[in-house]
């Protein structure tokens, strides 16, 4: 069913011939409209006059903020416009739900974006698949357990930043960009990951959604919804906690590989992850300095923080369909799966110090209220 009224193809011809610009044309006057000779800084004209120059990376993102002069405003113009460029007064309004730089804003973020534009991978191209070696099938079996799930939580992240994207003012082009980019990254790891399942003679395991027989460690938890709702939930447990673990895990994968398909495809995964552990740490660390109430900003960031460890922890962290696949390839094999688990408790000990670790870095005091335990809890 369709809304409103339908115009037939030859009322809709007859409206655009009568629009005054069209009928301009139309009788010959082909002079360009106001914002031809409008001045820079009216409703017609942005600025003019700059001339960015490119540097030894090429014309990036940096050369063209240093070239432009125009500030990144703390608050969004309510209408859809490239920053620095002007808007009509009669322009129709858009009412972005995040207007606010203090919310979004890193200062690495100009950066960080442009590290991942110049180090764009192939998941078809750039790994040697045809160099793959099948692992003894055990280890192999653990392998595509772990990929499974990873392709699984990759899913999880695109489909959780996505709304976001769509919701940040133009005129905050750079972590806009950076999103898109982040989603393209999480993409081709799904890809990889599910590709590496599928290439060494094994296959798709289950995925790790949830933990069977808790019923609320899935999409259905409280907190996972809110993540659709509030930005701040999103960002700390997508770049700043979850994205940060499976960094320490993606580098313990690169030092237990043992094909250099797995090395490669852990490595290239690894600097995708440090970016958007990077942006994470660094956004956090400007919305506590610009908050208007800092203490209500870190009440509330711990608060976040408390859900989000609470979830993590009950749901991926001692998930059985993941601790298992990394102790048995810890330990080199099935019937060694005990040493392996011990290997992987001194894993688990780093993830949480890096994890406070960052924390401190943004200026988020978590040490003395976490919910992630030192000692782990198997």
């Amino acid at each position: 069913m369709t809304s409103g009224v339908r115009r037939s193809k030859s009322e809709l011809y007859e409206e655009l011939k009568g629009r005054p610009h069209i009928r301009r044309y139309r009788e010959g006057d082909y002079r360009p409209g106001a914002w031809f000779d409008a001045d820079p800084g009216t409703e017609d004209w942005g600025t003019w006059g700059t001339r960015a120059k490119p540097g030894k990376r090429g014309l990036t993102l940096m050369d063209i903020n240093a070239a432009d002069g125009v500030p990144v405003p703390d608050v969004g113009p309510p209408v859809m416009v490239t920053r620095g460029g002007a808007w009509r007064s009669d322009a129709p309004p858009r009412q972005w739900e995040v207007n606010d730089k203090y919310l979004i804003w890193s200062d690495n973020v100009v950066s960080l974006y442009e590290e991942g534009a110049s180090r764009q991978w192939s998941a078809t191209r750039d790994i040697p698949w045809e160099s793959l070696t099948p692992l003894p099938p055990a280890l192999e079996r653990a392998y595509c357990q772990f990929m499974t799930h990873l392709a699984s939580v990759e899913y999880t992240a695109n489909d959780s930043l996505a709304p976001w994207a769509a919701r940040i003012n133009t005129t905050f082009h750079e972590v806009k960009f950076f999103l898109y980019q982040q989603m393209v990254d999480e993409a081709r790891h799904s890809e990889v990951f599910r590709k590496r399942a599928l290439a060494g003679g094994g296959g798709l395991g289950v995925s790790n959604a949830y933990i069977p027989g808790l019923p609320l460690s899935g999409q259905a938890n409280p907190f996972r919804q809110k993540l659709n709702d509030d930005f701040n939930a999103l960002s700390y447990f997508i770049q700043f906690l979850s994205e940060g673990i499976f960094l320490d895990n993606f580098r313990f994968c690169e030092f237990l590989a043992q094909t250099d398909v797995d090395r490669i495809i852990f490595g290239r995964v690894m600097q995708d992850e440090a970016r958007h552990v990077s942006y994470g740490v660094m956004r956090l660390k400007y919305y506590l300095e610009h908050a208007p109430d800092r203490q209500a900003a870190l009440d509330e960031m711990h608060a976040i923080a408390d859900e989000a460890e609470i979830l993590k922890q009950s749901v991926d962290m001692v998930n059985p369909q993941i601790l298992e696949p990394l102790a048995i390839m810890a330990g080199g094999g099935v019937d060694r799966m005990e040493q392996g688990m011990d290997v992987y408790r001194q894993v688990w000990t780093k993830v949480v110090e890096e994890y406070l670790r960052r924390c401190d870095v943004a200026g988020f005091p978590r040490r003395d209220r976490t919910y992630l335990f030192h000692e782990p809890p198997f």
